[in-house]
């Protein structure tokens, strides 16, 4: 009876008050993140080279389902992480056909709508003008609060667009390779929620170059 009591009461009680709170507590702590992994991905040119990839990658598997999809991903140095996908072998193909579509010249693909450092550059615009409300008018500082949430909403998409093109991607993949997938369960009850899928990293590695060959030397004949 008390087992009964508590799938029936408690239960739903504790689901309703959690989740919220699960929520939030992922929201801020991809608030703090986020950030952290945009200069990441700014100072290293391999991250923003699988960053590019990555992109692409989500570009080619939307096309083959033909509508959006709830997808995540995260540039690394070695690949770069998928999440919200189960399938390996899709994501594998999908990103080998995003390489060679990148190397034949398709740069657009290395831009995505949906990208995180689209809620790093709202951030951004939001706190710089909160800040200047705050020490040039602070008198309209909470003015400023709805000025700053209007200018975030307005212009996170198109600086995002600038940041990816110039700061956080490269369409330089001439010497890229796709290696493997590997598949990672996700982190916890509450991340396969709120991902609606698993986790699978992309591996990507650097073709070593061959060492140039010095020219052979000409052989000279002496006339007589």
């Amino acid at each position: 009876m008390a087992l009964f009591l508590f799938l029936l009461v408690l239960l739903p009680l504790l689901v309703w008050l959690l989740v919220p709170v699960g929520i939030t507590g992922y929201s801020l702590l991809t608030a703090y993140t986020l950030p952290k992994h945009f200069w990441a991905v700014a100072r290293d040119r391999q991250r923003r080279r699988n960053h590019a990839l990555e992109h692409a990658t989500v570009h080619v598997l939307e096309e083959r389902a033909g509508r959006p999809l709830s997808l995540s991903g995260l540039a690394e140095k070695d690949g770069f992480l998928l999440v919200g996908i189960n399938n390996a072998e899709e994501a594998l193909d999908a990103a080998r056909e995003a390489l060679r579509r990148l190397q034949g010249g398709e740069h657009r693909l290395a831009i995505h709508p949906r990208c995180g450092t689209t809620l790093v550059a709202a951030q951004g615009i939001a706190a710089l003008t909160v800040l200047a409300f705050l020490f040039l008018m602070p008198r309209l500082f909470f003015v400023g609060v709805l000025v700053a949430l209007v200018l975030a909403a307005w212009l996170a998409r198109p600086v995002s667009l600038v940041l990816q093109r110039f700061v956080t991607t490269s369409t330089d993949l001439d010497h890229l390779r796709v290696v493997r997938a590997e598949v990672f369960p996700p982190l916890n009850p509450l991340a396969l929620l709120l991902q609606q899928g698993g986790r699978i990293k992309i591996c990507t590695a650097e073709e070593k170059r061959k060492p140039r060959q010095p020219p052979r030397p000409t052989k000279r004949y002496r006339a007589y």
